[in-house]
């Protein structure tokens, strides 16, 4: 059974962003306290985050340290 560490890993190294936000709850909330104007929600947020150009660089691979 893969964690949900290992699937957000792995949607996000497959550059799938409507994979990686099935990840999120409708009702996602994000914050951010040091930039607290970049908090946003949502599931459709992500999605639309990360189907910009920017958060996917083209060879980007991201890894996941175990505790």
């Amino acid at each position: 059974m893969t964690t949900m560490l290992e699937r957000l890993r792995d949607a996000a190294n497959a550059h799938d962003a409507e994979l990686l936000a099935s990840l999120f709850a409708p009702d996602y909330r994000s914050s951010q306290p040091l930039h607290p104007s970049r908090g946003f929600g949502g599931s459709s947020q992500v999605l639309e985050n990360w189907s910009s150009e920017g958060p996917f660089q083209p060879d980007e691979r991201r890894l996941f340290a175990k505790a």
